[in-house]
């Protein structure tokens, strides 16, 4: 199925798609709103995208995996332009990389006693910056601390989510995912070519519901404006849901079309 900026996928991400009281939601929420609700949102689907031939925790059906992997790759690739912070924000170069000071510091006892290392590379989210190169660079000669060059998307590296290597690290995901999301956020009121300035949001609050992660997935696929819905009505919800089976009580999640709940 090719991609179609109408249509909403809506899945059941577990506790994602219940309430409160644990009863399944009216509107669960969407693939295109998932990474901008909860950072951990897309790891659910993260492993299957990357190598859907090396795992068998979700499957997908062949004609739902296009429209859900162009999804995945604007939410990956991320391709919004965001205004240097450097030089005290008067630098007007374009950010290439987000700025992460960290340290080297003492891991908890607790930690170390569950066999993590002895020292951690604590990082500092609230302090990061997003950098050209160039005042990437100096960023890093002026900071006693260490620095970790992070690429502009929603996606970690590696060495942040590699099951062995993340033990190394103490990275406040829930930060670095908001930062991310008011980024993202300003695509609802500006273009795709536009220079977002972060440092002109102040403490603006990124709500996002369902269509407007929509629009937001539009934008960074270059999606024509005559081809965008005008109103929310005009989205095409179409629901996947889990197939349960004694694999899915071992870890695996299918995932087939269904009806509406």
């Amino acid at each position: 199925m090719s991609y179609n900026p109408r249509a909403i996928i809506l899945l059941n991400f577990g506790k994602y798609a219940r309430d409160e009281n644990g009863k399944l939601k009216e509107h669960p929420p969407s693939i295109t709103q998932i990474p901008f609700i909860d950072y951990e949102g897309f790891s659910y689907l993260d492993g299957y995208l990357s190598k859907p031939e090396k795992t068998d925790r979700i499957v997908i059906e062949p004609r739902d995996l296009e429209y859900i992997q162009s999804v995945a790759g604007a939410l990956d690739e991320f391709p919004v332009r965001v205004k240097c912070e450097g030089e005290r924000g008067h630098c007007k170069n374009q950010a290439r990389r987000l700025v992460v000071p960290y340290s080297i510091d003492y891991n908890r006892p607790e930690k170390v006693k569950k066999g993590g290392p002895d020292f951690i590379n604590q990082t500092y989210i609230l302090d990061s910056s997003f950098c050209c190169d160039v005042c990437a660079q100096e960023r890093e000669y002026q900071k006693e601390k260490k620095v970790l060059k992070l690429d502009i998307g929603f996606r970690l590296p590696d060495s942040l989510t590699d099951l062995k290597k993340k033990r190394e690290w103490n990275v406040d995901r829930r930060e670095l995912h908001g930062k991310l999301r008011k980024i993202a956020y300003q695509l609802t009121t500006q273009e795709i070519d536009d220079m977002i300035d972060p440092r002109s949001m102040g403490g603006e609050r990124a709500v996002i519901t369902r269509y407007t992660a929509q629009e937001i997935v539009n934008k960074l696929l270059h999606i024509p404006e005559n081809q965008l819905p005008r109103e929310s009505e005009e989205y095409d919800i179409r629901r996947l849901r889990w197939h349960l089976s004694d694999a899915d009580k071992k870890g695996q999640l299918h995932l087939h079309l269904g009806r509406p709940y």
